[in-house]
């Protein structure tokens, strides 16, 4: 029930008016002198306890008159599709309708729902709506997503309406529905008073719709609680969809691409293809790998794909919405040379089985898989003559060298821009010896003795060091040490991995820091096998390809792409003032000038691969869906602030939802009757 005046509400408290009375005003018998009372008494007793009756009932019947007359001047409006159909009674009934319709275009409308579209289904409750208006009735349509569209002339051509609805599609943005009921209210307001007014929002109730929507509806601008709101909602359908792509090389001369998967009602798992133009402006085939989701991610190791990749990936099979199951890259990137790296040791027992060295040797030897080598090495002993540290793009110290001439050499490749890869706890030492101490002041480092018991990795939260690299896989607490470096101070460098004693209590493990132009990286504990076991974990090999990779400073490939209607801004070598082509996934061809070398471009409505050519340049840039904003969920609001339509009655409901039954007049007799009642009882019992 609603009330079309619910002010005179505020008068129910009346009710309770003839009870104040009775009370307050109550009639005292008359006093009448009577010589006997004995036959009085009698009577007396016969007659008081349908006398104190018949009392309560007139001071009833005045209550409920008092109260049927409240509730007939706040015109309440019964919603009841059987008594809707009684036409004198019918709210607003002879008042024509001015009617807007919300029609949503966000891409959760392509999800499909009883053999077709959500949109279609929506479509097509519009349709039998607008069948049942009459020839004074008016309506509006407004397209919206995230943005209003243009147009919302009222007609009375219900059929043309009808029709550009059945013709639209929905598009590939997320949803808003303040904008919208904003934006409907706004052309209600301008339409005349005495006109019955409406809005039907053909939508799903989308829940991410309501992120900027207020908690009270009467907060909207121009809201009229007086205007009928009506909507539809879908119930959640499973859905997966790939949320995130990223690239990087893996060191030797190939390129490794990552898809991140979402899933809502689903496992997010599954197979996909990576579908991949090696070369855009070449116009070479395309190259097609397999993978498989695993825990929402999969890695496609797909060798050398040659200068600036591009392509998409894929879900395999279909959900509930297709239009998500496809992401979309393209990367400037491009081969590098093989870069070398030099490991040096001390003594010959460190490449043996177990030791430090003999490990990263292993590292290095290996070549495929996700943890490729990241570099060539040569492993030399720290007493070789006419070692040049300059030759090398990075240095990784297995043990810190026993001759202190060391540290000047080391400190000056690092200020000149190289990589050093510290492991601080030698082969057997029982405690650092000077030499250490020199290096370690040399890294701005404050180092303490050794410290033996049990230690277990743990990654600290909170640190960016390792973004890019997916480490979730791992149990880091299974990898532990026997013996680590104390340290009594490390300003300046990051801890992006901790040991932890037994009782809890953390050391740096890995520390990193920028020194002069070079990276250092330093490792508190050892690679031998007899202090430290995380050479014989899995994570080994991933967490040395990073490392050197950070040590050579390898920077990840670019991503050159923009969200769905987003600009993106390109990049000449030229710097003259040119015409760009730049084609879009539907073929459609559009023109913009490049000046200083740059060109921006905004027509990106739909997902997919673009291409621009400026000759003798050329390129392809990627366009995916926004995955912020909660639209590939499917979720819808449990509570939408309209009345939500049946799907297998629609019209029915709109028409109880719009008229319903105003029973005021009903109230009224009503009233009258528990007046007649009232009056009639109260004669009765004088």
């Amino acid at each position: 029930m609603r009330f079309l005046n619910p002010s005179i509400l505020w008068l129910l408290p009346l009710g309770a008016l003839p009870v104040l009375i009775h009370f307050i005003f109550s009639l005292k018998p008359a006093r009448i002198e009577f010589s006997s009372v004995f036959l009085l008494w009698s009577v007396r007793r016969a007659r008081r306890r349908p006398t104190r009756l018949l009392q309560t009932l007139i001071l009833l019947l005045r209550c409920l008159a008092v109260l049927a007359l409240v509730f007939a001047f706040s015109k309440p409006v019964l919603e009841s599709g059987t008594l809707s159909r009684l036409a004198g009674f019918a709210a607003g009934a002879g008042r024509p309708l001015s009617l807007v319709l919300l029609a949503d275009r966000s891409y959760s409308m392509s999800a499909s729902f009883g053999g077709r579209t959500r949109y279609a289904f929506a479509a097509g409750t519009a349709e039998r709506i607008l069948g049942t208006l009459g020839e004074k009735d008016e309506a509006a349509l407004v397209f919206f997503d995230e943005s209003l569209g243009t147009g919302a002339d009222w007609t009375a051509d219900f059929g043309a309406l009808s029709k550009t609805l059945a013709a639209a599609r929905p598009g590939y943005k997320a949803t808003d529905y303040r904008k919208a009921l904003e934006k409907a209210y706004g052309l209600l307001a301008l339409r005349p008073a005495g006109r019955k007014k409406a809005v039907l929002i053909l939508s799903d109730s989308a829940q991410n719709g309501f992120a900027g929507f207020p908690k009270n509806i009467s907060a909207l601008s121009a809201y009229d609680p007086q205007a009928g709101l009506m909507g539809l909602s879908f119930a959640q359908s499973p859905n997966s969809w790939i949320r995130e792509l990223s690239g990087r090389q893996d060191g030797a001369g190939g390129f490794e691409l990552s898809a991140y998967s979402g899933s809502e009602g689903g496992d997010g798992g599954g197979e996909a293809a990576l579908s991949a133009l090696p070369s855009p402006s070449q116009g070479r085939a395309e190259k097609t790998i397999t993978g498989r989701f695993r825990n929402g991610a999969a890695v496609f190791d797909s060798g050398t794909l040659g200068p600036d990749p591009a392509g998409r990936v894929e879900l395999a099979g279909s959900d509930a919405l297709n239009s998500d199951n496809a992401a979309y890259f393209a990367f400037q990137w491009s081969a590098p040379s093989e870069p070398k790296a030099l490991a040096l040791y001390n003594g010959e027992q460190a490449l043996r089985p177990g030791g430090g060295a003999y490990f990263i040797k292993k590292f290095f030897e290996a070549g495929s898989g996700r943890a490729r080598r990241p570099a060539r090495a040569e492993f030399l002993q720290y007493s070789e003559e006419r070692i040049r540290l300059g030759d090398y793009g990075a240095v990784i110290l297995a043990g810190p060298p026993d001759d202190a001439r060391w540290t000047k050499a080391v400190k000056d490749y690092l200020s000149a821009g190289g990589g050093v890869f510290l492991i601080a706890v030698p082969d057997g030492r029982e405690s650092p010896g000077r030499e250490q101490d020199a290096l370690c002041k040399a890294f701005g480092l404050k180092c303490g003795g050794f410290s033996d018991g049990k230690f277990s990795l743990a990654q600290v939260r909170g640190s960016a060091f390792f973004d890019g690299e997916d480490f979730s896989g791992f149990d880091l607490s299974k990898a532990t040490a026997r013996r680590i470096l104390l340290l009594d101070g490390a300003s300046g460098f990051e801890v992006p991995w901790n040991f932890k004693d037994e009782a809890g209590v953390s050391y740096p493990a890995l520390l990193y820091k920028r020194q002069g132009k070079g990276r250092l990286l330093v490792w508190t504990s050892s690679f031998d096998l007899g202090l430290a076991d995380l050479p014989a974990k899995p994570v080994f090999a991933p967490f040395m390809a990073f490392n050197v990779k950070k040590l050579f400073a390898l920077a990840a490939p670019a991503s050159r792409s923009a969200p769905v209607d987003g600009l993106y801004e390109g990049r000449l070598k030229s710097g003259d003032r040119v015409r760009v082509a730049v084609t879009a996934p539907d073929g459609a061809k559009a023109y913009v000038f490049a000046e200083g070398g740059t060109f921006k471009y905004g027509l990106t409505s739909r997902p997919g691969l673009y291409r621009w050519s400026a000759p003798p340049e050329a390129g392809v840039f990627a366009v995916n869906l926004d995955h912020r904003k909660g639209e590939s969920a499917l979720l819808a609001s449990k509570n939408p602030p309209w009345r939500v339509l049946r799907p297998e009655e629609p019209a029915a409901d709109f028409k109880s939802a719009l008229y319903g039954v105003e029973i005021s007049q009903f109230l009224l007799f009503l009233a009258l009757a528990f007046f007649l009642a009232e009056f009639m009882l109260s004669r009765k019992a004088l």
